[in-house]
């Protein structure tokens, strides 16, 4: 089964962002990319595997937070505070 691939601008228009905030998600190894460059050393030419956009998406689900709990320092009933 071979894995289909996506181009950065492709994807920058399915999730309504720029190209450049695509680039930065490869840069910061966010978003995993293949260079497909003829030259490794020259500007790269990024494509994005199925899977690696699967694991991006996952990443960054929404998913329901923890209940926060409240951080008030209650003293006990039975202490009376004591005033100089």
């Amino acid at each position: 089964m071979k894995d289909s691939t996506h181009l950065p601008k492709a994807i920058a228009k399915r999730y309504g962002v720029g190209l450049p905030k695509v680039l930065d998600w490869i840069k910061r190894q966010e978003l995993g990319a293949v260079n497909v460059a003829a030259n490794p050393a020259g500007r790269p030419r990024w494509r994005v595997r199925d899977c690696d956009l699967l694991a991006f998406e996952m990443k960054r689900m929404n998913r329901p937070q923890p209940p926060v709990t409240s951080h008030i320092r209650r003293r006990p009933t039975g202490e009376v505070p004591r005033v100089f």
